[in-house]
């Protein structure tokens, strides 16, 4: 009875002895999917905003290549045709 109870003591302490090292061994491995997880979340930002970006010079590129685009810009820059009397914003 008491072999048993030494074999059960003995196997025990060696299952919890394996799953610590498992454990204390996979640490590394967490933390490197951690920073992993990190750098992916940097990159899709920067993609995210780097295509937001790239949306907007389209629309802006797509509104110059018109005539009434071109004269939209021009006005909100300030320029006026010929003879033209500015209004003056009230």
């Amino acid at each position: 009875m008491a072999a048993k109870k030494n074999r059960l003591a003995i196997n025990t302490i060696l299952t919890l002895v394996g799953i610590g090292i498992g454990v204390f061994g996979s640490a590394t491995a967490w933390q490197k999917l951690r920073d992993q997880r990190a750098m992916t979340d940097d990159a899709r930002k920067v993609a995210n905003e780097a295509e937001s970006t790239r949306a907007d010079l389209l629309r802006k590129q797509s509104m110059v290549d018109t005539d009434a685009g071109r004269e939209t810009v021009a006005r909100d820059r300030g320029f006026k045709g010929q003879n033209e009397i500015p209004i003056a914003p009230k």
